[in-house]
């Protein structure tokens, strides 16, 4: 084939080779398609139906507008935290005297200084009686002035040198009665720079002291921590401080019926909260409770869709139904992504427009995406789950009857689809169901007729992107999960299509071969409960490989020369064999669906190549059978079976049908059938012998209709004697 041609089939066939190889992997691709869809919902749902009332905080913008439903009066509890703030700036805490620091810490520091110094000013008294000469003196000037941490000058010290014991005592309880006098009053910690600065004053108007012994007072105390002796009783205060709180009167605000709380799109301002969670209080709508109901009902909807395709799934592989329900939960997923997308849309300042703007919600286009990949009856079970799911998010009961109405519209018209492009169709249906309701919205709800007017253009609106999803994502679902929808068969069905054309072009009698069979295969299809249209497509295609090398097949031969008279019968069936190799690379090629490629490879099973098989006997006798037979599995299901049933019974009546009646017909198929069954190839599908039968009697009866004896009309010559 041309390289133009690749390229239209490659632009018509998606194909995720990565995601598709991932999904073969069905235990564990179930798996994470449950929890992947788990997560989703969980987030949208919250997103919708919790978070707008419950998680909303001050400065979020409205997603939804929110109205009351009743009439609440609440109180405003930031305005009243606001006014007990402002009595509580004027309170001030119950003060008691406490002197436990001052007589641990400040008297025990003052006793420890006068301590020292006694013994730097008293020398020893036997000493200073004799006269002797003081050798530390001038040592003991320098520590007094270090203990201080003041200058005293040599006079000052000659004198203080000479001190008593009893006078330094007199001054060190001269210094604690001082402070025990000014401290005692109490002094708060705020105050104690004023307190030791009343100490000075008194030390200074002090009578009883020389101007040095004020000195030396004074640095005594300078170099005292001085602690408060005037301390919060916190008990108190606080029980002063709850009754101020107490005595504040709450607040109260009233939000009355059907009164606009905030409008979508509108900032929320602490007013607006303040009345959000009023409501939500008053309906006992806990955040936790929500959530966990919410949780809940995800998981119902997930085992609801599992169990179901396992029930529908009946006798069938594990691996299918739960392939079947991976399908289901990513669909649901797809669709609930655009919830938050479609529910946030805002035209402009017209508030009604973004009331009704969920009904743009495009819940059709699961069902339509669900009827076509699986089959009505899951679309419909589905469609009812997710209609209880939309009038959760969007508490209005009106879109979900809406989403539902438009869906079961919409699966009446998927029945008779016949290619992609008339499931425009089947979003005009869904469109004629939502706008129908709509219409009833607006008789029992008193709406508007402009606002009937734009809920019509949002039923419209949903139509167009219920189309737009459908055909976007359909391909993709397809290709991910290797399903093979009816639409893609019609489609492929088309002579029109790339490796039509070629075939028709290059090897007209294979083309036409494969339309007869074609009819055979479809007519006992149908007889026996098969996929009739998946037989009919496969026909199309099963010997697309002998366009490679048209004239080695005799229907192709249009004159008496037969190339295989001048090739060794070895070489002829391996020419003949290969056509299956060569339609499997150019299906895979031109990207057909893996179910096709699948009944390619064993429309002939591993049968004998009977005619070459024997001309080679006739010159090697020892030749065996099995060196004669095709290299492939024997058809694996019930419609491979059928269309190898249907190509050899085509094949051979057409090259013996002039001699034979139809009392001859009959049995020569059923020898045909026979012999295949005889030779084993159909161990391995679940072929029955009344299925068998059954195609018997189909293809006998389509034969002799296709093949039967016309009336020889007599010439002109003989009609005018």
């Amino acid at each position: 084939m041309n390289s133009e041609t690749n390229q239209t089939n490659r632009k018509k066939a998606p194909h995720w080779r990565p995601f598709s190889r991932f999904l073969e992997q069905r235990t564990f691709s179930y798996k994470v398609v449950v929890v992947v869809t788990f997560l989703i919902m969980s987030i949208v749902m919250m997103q919708g139906m919790v978070s707008t009332q419950l998680f909303w905080k001050v400065g979020d913008v409205a997603t939804r507008t929110i109205t009351a439903d009743r009439s609440v009066i609440y109180e405003d509890e930031e305005a009243t935290e606001e006014k007990q703030q402002e009595i509580l700036e004027s309170f001030e805490d119950v003060y008691e005297i406490n002197l436990d620091q001052f007589n641990n810490l400040t008297l025990v520091s003052i006793d420890r200084v006068f301590d020292k110094l006694k013994d730097i000013l008293v020398v020893d008294e036997d000493v200073q009686a004799a006269g002797a000469d003081d050798e530390n003196y001038e040592k003991r000037h320098k520590e007094l002035n270090d203990l201080l941490s003041t200058e005293f000058s040599d006079s000052e010290w000659e004198t203080l040198s000479i001190y008593t014991a009893d006078h330094v005592e007199l001054l060190h309880q001269q210094a604690v009665a001082i402070s025990s006098n000014v401290m005692g009053k109490g002094v708060k910690e705020a105050d104690l720079e004023d307190a030791k600065a009343s100490l000075m004053d008194e030390v200074e108007n002090s009578l009883a002291f020389s101007v040095l012994d004020r000195k030396l007072v004074s640095s005594v105390f300078k170099n005292t921590e001085f602690y408060p002796t005037s301390v919060i009783n916190q008990q108190d205060s606080e029980a002063k401080r709850r009754e101020l709180i107490e005595s504040v009167e709450p607040v109260v605000k009233t939000v009355q019926k059907d009164e606009v709380i905030v409008n979508k799109g509108d900032v929320i301002s602490e007013d607006d909260y303040a009345a959000i969670q009023a409501l939500s209080n008053n309906n006992d709508r806990s955040p936790y409770k929500i959530t966990l109901g919410v949780i809940l009902a995800i998981m119902l909807v997930i085992i609801a869709v599992s169990k179901f395709s396992e029930w529908r799934a009946k006798k069938k592989k594990r691996e299918e139904w739960q392939r079947n329900a991976s399908i289901v939960l990513v669909t649901i997923s797809i669709i609930m992504i655009l919830f938050p997308i479609v529910s946030a849309i805002q035209i402009g300042p017209v508030q009604s427009a973004d009331e009704l703007v969920n009904f743009l919600i495009p819940l059709p286009a699961v069902a339509i995406m669900l009827a076509i990949l699986l089959d009505n009856e899951e679309a419909i079970f589905v469609t009812l789950l997710m209609g209880v799911i939309v009038g959760l998010y969007t508490s209005d009961v009106y879109v979900a009857f809406a989403g539902v109405a438009g869906s079961l519209m919409a699966l009446g018209q998927v029945k008779v689809l016949h290619r992609r492009t008339d499931l425009t169709m089947s979003a005009v249906y869904a469109t004629a169901g939502m706008a129908l309701v709509g219409v009833i919205y607006y008789l029992v709800t008193g709406l508007e007729l402009g606002e009937l007017i734009t809920l019509l253009l949002f039923c419209v609106g949903n139509g167009f992107l219920t189309l737009v999803l459908t055909i976007g994502i359909l391909p993709y679902i397809e290709s991910a999960f290797n399903v093979t929808t009816s639409l893609t068969l019609m489609e492929l069905c088309d002579p029109n299509t790339p490796l039509q054309r070629t075939l028709m072009q290059k090897a007209t009698g294979t083309y036409q071969h494969s339309l007869m069979v074609a009819n055979l295969a479809e007519a006992a299809a149908l007889r026996i409960g098969a996929d009739a249209q998946l037989v009919r497509t496969a026909a199309y295609y099963h010997d697309i490989g002998k366009i490679k090398r048209p004239e080695f097949f005799s229907e192709n031969q249009m004159t008496d020369f037969n190339p295989h008279d001048k090739i060794s019968a070895n070489l002829s069936y391996l020419i003949i064999t290969t056509h299956v190799k060569d339609g499997i690379a150019l299906a895979k090629e031109a990207r057909l669906p893996q179910t096709i490629i699948d009944i390619i490879s064993q429309h002939h099973g591993n049968t004998v190549v009977g005619y070459f098989y024997h001309k080679a006997k006739k010159q090697d006798p020892d030749v065996k059978e099995d060196d004669f037979r095709y290299m492939a599995k024997r058809p694996q299901t019930r419609e491979a079976a059928i269309l190898m049933i249907a190509d050899t019974v085509e094949a051979a009546v057409r090259s013996s049908i002039s001699h034979l009646n139809h009392a001859q017909v009959a049995s020569f198929i059923r020898n045909l059938i026979n012999d295949k069954m005889n030779d084993k190839q159909f161990i391995e599908c679940n072929l029955t012998y009344r299925d068998l039968n059954e195609i018997t009697d189909e293809m006998i009866r389509v034969i002799n209709s296709m093949y039967h004896k016309r009336v020889a009309y007599p010439d002109k010559k003989s009609l005018l004697k």
